[in-house]
């Protein structure tokens, strides 16, 4: 095979340069518009331009087009977008044509990352139209100073479009005019002006229900619970059927404790216009975050009251004292580490069950607390987990800490059977032998890798050309393939365990195994997961759950043999 001196070829080669031929690009073409981009960007003009600027280059195959509409050029994690990237990494395209650079992105880190490193490594063509931009030109028009400071400028024109539009958008807020994309629940936008809310006469009975009950001193998950009995709506199901909102998720919502609170804690049903309860701005950086409740941008008479001011005040109230009780019964609670925080799992839904401590008062007029963990939908009818409806910590504590201590008895008896095993000369010889192939094999895969990485830089230095390159790295592919499935296959017949994690598991065993009480830094050592189905019906998953299954089928096998030349011998 023909090789070229790395001498002679220090320059930096990207893919481009390599054959005269002419090459058949499979091109993919990408349009993006955000909301404050005006008509000349439109989705149709840039797909009309860059379908002309195809058809005038015989080389360009249109295989493919992305659309993303709506998304700002500020985030990368666009739906289309990232499934134009990859189909390029799979190789169904090997070219991208956009209209200009800020239709890919305008977030200058990001954009110069996909130019001067992705791209070229993927061996992708990337063509701007209306920049003159084509990576395989780099050179003309000065291109390599061109493109950075258009980036740059992209960037800055987002943030300074941001820094513009909050300013627009906080003066309405403070005229009282509604922005938000949806009405709360309770109104809808007014037909002759957006910026104006009317009652939705549909649903105004339910947030009267609400406030009457907050008033008489019910619980918010009391009050979801007798909302989802009902079978009214939930706010977010309510408008995925009067087609608001389309995503399916929405379909089947049912009422939560927090779509009360939140509820609660809305002005907007006394007619007094509350926005800016969140802060983000791009021009500064910021992320969404909670602002503070005097901070809120608060209008009064903007709109039609759907409750009285005397009502909504007496229900401030009321949640107000019962803020300030839990906080003052819960300082000492809080200090407490929860054990098994982000480990517990409701067995129905999947999510995370969060301890939930509850203060109450009792005959002594002394305050006691309650520690269960439950699921956020906890109360909603479809739940099931017996009549207390959660998980006692303390019972969940007790029932961890006594089937734990069972499987380290026997994760200990079955090292020793494997230790008794393991010292039979049959045995033994026999897994000394599997041993040395799979460290063999290993250390194939290893110069295999090493291999790749050297063919990679040849290729980058010039010593070979592209055919050449593609040529050996098939090859390497292949034989790390091969080698893998070699591992595979020895892993799985002289079952190759980690002596490493054995001793490790087996010294926290045996470091732990005579708790007296469950702790944190137990629980982060041997637990992964708790899957709570019933009261009942709980699953505790140990880290050390598949090592234990290993050691057995090993046991399992190694008698299998012992037994085997036994017989063979008498």
């Amino acid at each position: 095979m023909a090789r070229k001196s790395r001498k002679h070829n220090a320059e930096k080669i990207g893919f481009q340069g390599k054959t005269n031929e002419k090459k058949l690009y499979k091109t993919g073409i990408y349009a993006r518009l955000s909301r404050e981009d005006g008509e000349s960007n439109s989705i149709s003009n840039q797909l009309e331009l860059m379908k002309k600027y195809i058809h005038e280059h015989p080389d360009l195959n249109m295989v493919g087009r992305y659309i993303d509409d709506g998304y700002t050029g500020t985030k990368m994690d666009r739906p289309e977008f990232q499934r134009m990237i990859s189909d390029m990494r799979e190789g169904k395209i090997n070219c991208i044509v956009v209209k200009d650079l800020s239709r890919f992105g305008r977030n200058f880190l990001e954009v110069s990352n996909y130019l001067e490193n992705i791209f070229p490594f993927f061996q992708v063509r990337f063509i701007s139209v209306t920049d003159g931009y084509d990576n395989l030109n780099t050179q003309e028009k000065g291109a390599d100073l061109i493109i950075p400071l258009k980036n740059l400028m992209n960037e800055y024109y987002a943030k300074d479009i941001s820094s513009k539009l909050c300013s627009s958008l906080k003066m309405k807020q403070c005229q009282g005019k509604f922005i938000g994309s949806q009405a709360p629940y309770g109104y809808i936008k007014d037909p002759l002006d957006k910026h104006h809310l009317i009652v939705d006469e549909e649903v105004k009975d339910v947030i009267i229900k609400i406030f009457r009950w907050k008033e008489r001193g019910e619980g918010n998950c009391k009050i979801a619970r007798r909302l989802n009995e009902a079978h009214i709506s939930s706010p977010m199901k309510y408008r995925y059927e009067k087609g608001i909102v389309a995503n399916e998720r929405f379909k089947d919502m049912l009422w939560g404790s927090d779509t009360i609170r939140h509820i609660l804690d809305n002005p907007v049903y006394v007619g007094d216009m509350a926005q800016g309860t969140e802060r983000t701005a791009l021009h500064s950086g910021r992320r969404t975050k909670k602002v503070p409740r005097e901070e809120w941008i608060i209008v009064p008479n903007t709109h039609k009251p759907i409750i009285s001011r005397e009502q909504y005040t007496n229900v401030r109230k009321l949640v107000d004292q019962t803020k300030e009780f839990y906080k003052d019964n819960r300082k000492e609670e809080r200090g407490k580490k929860d054990c098994f925080q982000g480990i517990v799992v409701c067995g129905q839904c999947n999510h995370r069950m969060y301890l939930k401590r509850t203060s109450r008062k009792v005959k002594d007029d002394s305050t006691k607390i309650y520690e269960n963990y439950v699921c956020k939908r906890l109360e909603l009818p479809h739940r099931n987990l017996g009549k207390k409806k959660s998980i006692n910590k303390r019972e969940l504590e007790k029932l961890v800490s006594i089937t734990l201590k069972i499987h380290m008895d026997i994760y200990l008896d079955t090292v020793r059977v494997l230790q008794l095993l393991s010292e039979t000369d049959s045995v033994a010889a026999t897994k000394k032998k599997g041993l040395a192939e799979i460290k063999k094999v290993k250390n194939q895969i290893e110069k295999a890798k090493e291999r790749k990485t050297s063919l990679y830089e040849d290729y980058v230095d010039g010593i070979l050309n592209e055919q050449e390159y593609l040529l050996m790295r098939k090859k390497r592919q292949n034989d790390m393939k091969e080698y893998t499935e070699k591992l595979k296959k020895l892993s799985e017949r002289y079952n190759e365990y980690p002596e490493e994690e054995n001793s490790a598991t087996l010294e926290l065993v045996e470091k732990y195994r005579a708790f007296e009480k469950i702790t944190p830094e137990i629980v982060q050592a041997f637990i992964k997961k708790i899957v709570i189905h019933s009261r009942d019906q709980i699953h505790i998953f140990f880290k050390f759950d598949d090592e234990l299954e290993r050691m057995t089928k090993e046991i399992k096998k190694g008698a299998w043999q012992v037994e085997h030349e036994t017989r063979q011998s008498v």
